[in-house]
């Protein structure tokens, strides 16, 4: 006769699962005072069972960065009884922040009584940092798509001006987007070549309105200069404040310098000791201002090369006088102005 197996104690799986279940579990009281916890829950916090047994889990383990609407959200499912799972942020007994995809379960008798809650916590800690770090790549490559697409219309519109004016009208509005919260000067050697005036500038620009080339290291040197970022470097004399990083930027036309961009960030401090962190906030901007000065640099050569090929069309090249299609053309522009107005003309 075959022999009969002994029945399936019920309450042994039990005690099994929460034994060596891989997830943190706790159970508190109908107060929300700590009863028990398995190990993986004393690895996970870094506090022993003794610690929190008669605690309130959060008191222990929430800190500044905890959610106070996540915890209050808790606070209101334990109140009424009802199972609630959310993600919180803990503190470690070491410190160290860690993420947890908690399920708090109220637990009941046979006579619909509450005995107690179980919680089922799950480190989660790696997933949100991956996805925080997904998101921080998505908004930088929108951020990057963003310069580029600026770039392009602020080049289009570089080389859609035709005189000087024009192109100092485009880089004071096209600077402003590209580099919002910095001051920002375009200077353009004057026709002596002694002295750089100041042509166009955004931001708050208190500065003088002229420099000397040997004011500025960029134009010493011949390139362009970042000021903050190295654990030696100078100042130029051109330069207001110590305190703030900036870029200077040759403007070069035809290999010819014709002019430097200044652009200076009020909101950074050029701290010695941070150089590292400084670079790595500043040296995207630093490849974009080199890339608008090249731009610029094209620009302003094509308006000079614009302005010269007028010149020899209007101006007779031996004595420099106006010529005869330079007479036509304001002969004509004058008599439309005198009929517009009907206004009498005379030459």
């Amino acid at each position: 006769m075959p022999k009969k197996s002994k029945p399936n104690n019920v309450e042994n799986f039990a005690d099994l699962i929460v034994q060596h279940a891989t997830d943190s579990m706790v159970f508190t009281d109908t107060d929300g005072l700590v009863l028990w916890a398995n190990t993986p829950f004393t690895e996970m916090s870094g506090y022993a069972l003794s610690e929190m047994i008669g605690h309130k889990p959060g008191s222990i383990l929430q800190g500044p960065d905890s959610d106070p609407n996540t915890v209050a959200d808790i606070r209101a499912a334990i109140a009424a009884k009802r199972t609630i799972r959310t993600e919180l942020l803990n503190y470690t007994k070491d410190g160290h922040p860690y993420w947890i995809d908690v399920t708090i379960i109220p637990v009941f008798d046979e006579n619909s009584q509450l005995t107690h809650f179980m919680s089922i916590e799950r480190d989660i800690t790696q997933s949100k940092d991956l996805i925080k770090k997904t998101e921080m790549a998505l908004s930088e490559e929108r951020e990057r798509r963003r310069e580029r697409r600026l770039l392009s219309q602020v080049s289009e519109w570089l080389f859609a001006a035709q005189t000087l004016e024009e192109l100092q009208a485009v880089v004071t509005r096209s600077m402003k987007i590209l580099f919002p919260d910095t001051n920002g000067e375009l200077f353009i050697y004057s026709n002596s070549r002694d002295v750089l005036d100041r042509v166009s500038d955004w931001g708050e620009v208190s500065g003088e309105p002229h420099l000397h080339a040997d004011q500025c290291w960029a134009l010493r040197r011949g390139r362009a200069y970042c000021y903050g970022i190295s654990e030696i470097d100078f100042a130029s004399s051109h330069v207001e404040s110590e305190d703030h990083p900036y870029f200077c930027l040759p403007i070069i036309a035809h290999g010819d310098t014709i002019g430097l961009m200044h652009i200076s960030f009020p909101d950074l401090k050029a701290d010695r000791g941070e150089t590292e962190e400084l670079a790595a906030i500043l040296s995207p901007a630093f490849e974009m201002a080199q890339i608008c000065a090249e731009q610029i640099s094209l620009a302003a050569a094509n308006v000079r090369l614009q302005s010269e090929l007028q010149d020899k069309s209007v101006k007779d090249a031996l004595t420099g006088l106006w010529n005869r299609r330079w007479f036509l053309d304001m002969a004509n522009r004058e008599i439309r102005r005198a009929e517009g107005a009907q206004a009498p003309l005379s030459m």
